[in-house]
């Protein structure tokens, strides 16, 4: 017998040879030894079965059961061992504004995720640096300076990590009030 198993699908030719085969079973466990679940059936070989992704960055055993006919019993003719990866996180990060006149207002930081389990917020200002859920917002209250903030997100499959600059423009001059202008007097 010669399979091919991906993450998706097991695929392939099986024989027996105590006679021809009639049916197929797909059964997946986590050793190279112990069939756990079955997860799919064929008719008859050779045999295509898909069935939903895993993506969950562990290893997995597929195995090929077949039935033949004079003995009436299924027996494993293959297995194969393949790594099923997580997907790798992605996260994104916006500030609205971008641009803030100099501790006059609050930006809005927006960010979210997939396929990450929690984020960690960086840099920034005020309470920003904590730990953070996978979406959210915050609000950056008046700012003195331009600022960044950076999210990273980490899941099975990784981490990513992004950023959003605010920029604030320059303070005003200074002014000076409640200062007389000195009376000056010519002597002829």
């Amino acid at each position: 017998s010669i399979i091919t198993a991906t993450c998706s699908s097991v695929s392939g030719t099986a024989t027996d040879l105590q006679g021809p085969v009639t049916g197929i079973e797909i059964w997946e466990g986590p050793t190279a030894t112990i069939p756990v679940s079955r997860i799919g059936t064929a008719a008859a070989s050779p045999f295509v079965v898909s069935f939903p992704t895993y993506a969950d960055g562990i290893s997995r055993t597929f195995f090929v059961k077949a039935m033949d006919v004079p003995s009436g019993t299924w027996s494993t003719v293959a297995s194969q061992t393949i790594f099923c990866a997580a997907p790798p996180p992605t996260v994104t990060i916006s500030a609205v504004p971008a641009s803030l006149p100099y501790m006059s207002s609050s930006s809005n930081i927006a960010w979210s995720s997939t396929n990450a389990t929690g984020c960690t917020a960086t840099d920034g200002s005020g309470l920003w640096a904590a730990n953070r859920s996978t979406s959210g917002t915050f609000a950056t209250g008046a700012l003195p300076i331009t600022t960044t903030y950076t999210i990273t997100c980490t899941g099975t499959g990784g981490s990513a990590t992004k950023s959003a600059t605010v920029t604030v423009s320059a303070p005003p001059p200074p002014t000076i009030s409640g200062v007389t202008q000195p009376n000056y007097c010519s002597l002829s």
